[in-house]
């Protein structure tokens, strides 16, 4: 049987159809369920203990071979929340490293971090795919992320001006914690795409197939 593909590519909850949703978990809650897919990382706001944060990050590469895992992430930079921005920047650049060494894209956490993002970006130089979950900035930001390559997912919360300026094969959708559908999020964009509903699932579902399952 084929797999099925994703169509929310950022979760916390498992969805009621198997495979239709990335699952993002913590090294330490990685206990994947047949049928599901899941990304892990640690999260920046994970960082604020660094004994604990050590000992989570620890644990990433031995489950980065797992069948089921797709990506790295979510992981990133909390400028608001979490540990030391040095620490949150060590686990961060260790996971890109991962990601590069296992072949996953990396699902990304940026909260008023652009610059740090953008630091790391230009110490790393990533060949893997790096995606700005949840993105809500603004159009500038959002042609600056997808002209150096990078993906923007986008949530229930989202900048309309923004997801107009995104280019579709720059495009994700996710539902993250919210508990609203995602067909109504895709329908949401859509419009705003000019896309019918359908159009808009397969230019997605193009995106998803050759980031996460590539040939």
């Amino acid at each position: 049987m084929s797999p099925v593909y994703p169509i929310d590519i950022h979760t916390h909850r498992l969805p009621v159809y198997p495979g239709t949703a990335i699952v993002s978990l913590s090294p330490l809650g990685f206990h994947p369920l047949s049928g599901h897919w899941y990304s892990v990382g640690l999260h920046p706001w994970d960082t604020l203990h660094p004994d604990s944060a050590a000992e989570e990050l620890a644990l990433i590469p031995a489950l980065l071979s797992h069948p089921q895992l797709l990506a790295v992430g979510e992981v990133g930079y909390d400028t608001l929340r979490g540990g030391e921005l040095s620490l949150q920047q060590s686990c961060f650049e260790q996971q890109a490293a991962w990601a590069e060494e296992f072949r996953k894209p990396v699902v990304i956490h940026a909260v008023k971090a652009a610059e740090l993002l953008w630091s790391s970006y230009r110490r790393l130089s990533p060949q893997m795919p790096w995606i700005i979950h949840g993105f809500r900035g603004k159009p500038q930001a959002a042609e600056q992320y997808c002209r150096h390559g990078l993906y923007l997912s986008y949530g229930h919360r989202f900048n309309p001006l923004a997801v107009r300026s995104t280019p579709l094969d720059r495009l994700l959708l996710e539902s993250d914690e919210s508990e609203e559908d995602i067909h109504t999020l895709y329908a949401e964009v859509a419009r705003l795409k000019g896309e019918t509903v359908e159009s808009l699932h397969r230019i997605i579902g193009e995106n998803v197939q050759k980031l996460f399952f590539p040939a």
